[in-house]
């Protein structure tokens, strides 16, 4: 422990808390500050922590989500993929190779969008388990649902668009 001079973390509070957070009690034990070297990544999820609470998806347990919108959400991979109507979006001019396997699956269904018709290989790709800790995952999956058009309401194919 006299050697250590950084740590690395997700950057959740448990991890980096003011005042109870696992770095800082790392540091009173030693009696000196570290170099924190905190991962960002689950940030991108954030936004979609609200996206969930206008959809009325509620979490009821570690692993399990109760609302209106979530029996399409748990099975929105199973649904067939039909073309529909493009939806006009601002150009999104990103690198792919920047972004997770997650992001990269979420830009290509708002591609989708935009052209409204779905590639083979995106029909049949697996958005992954719907699990609280994956807000970006309920977001790929709110996406599928409105590439499949499943009735969505009008105010929430907007706040779609607007992610």
């Amino acid at each position: 422990m006299n050697e250590l001079e950084s740590v690395g973390f997700i950057g959740t509070a448990t991890n980096t808390g003011q005042k109870n957070g696992v770095i800082l009690n790392i540091e009173l034990k030693i009696q000196r500050p570290l170099q924190w070297l905190i991962c960002l990544l689950h940030f991108n999820d954030l936004p979609f922590k609200d996206l969930n609470k206008y959809l009325n998806v509620e979490t009821t347990a570690p692993a399990s989500f109760s609302g209106k919108i979530v029996k399409r959400l748990t099975n929105c991979e199973k649904l067939p993929i039909i073309n529909f109507e493009a939806t006009e979006l601002n150009e999104i001019n990103i690198n792919k190779t920047d972004l997770s396997k997650d992001q990269q699956y979420l830009l290509d269904n708002v591609g989708v969008i935009q052209i409204g018709q779905c590639a083979p290989d995106l029909s049949v790709r697996d958005p992954g388990p719907l699990s609280h800790s994956r807000w970006l995952t309920c977001a790929i999956r709110v996406s599928r649902l409105f590439i499949v058009k499943q009735a969505l309401q009008e105010n929430s194919k907007c706040l779609l668009i607007a992610l």
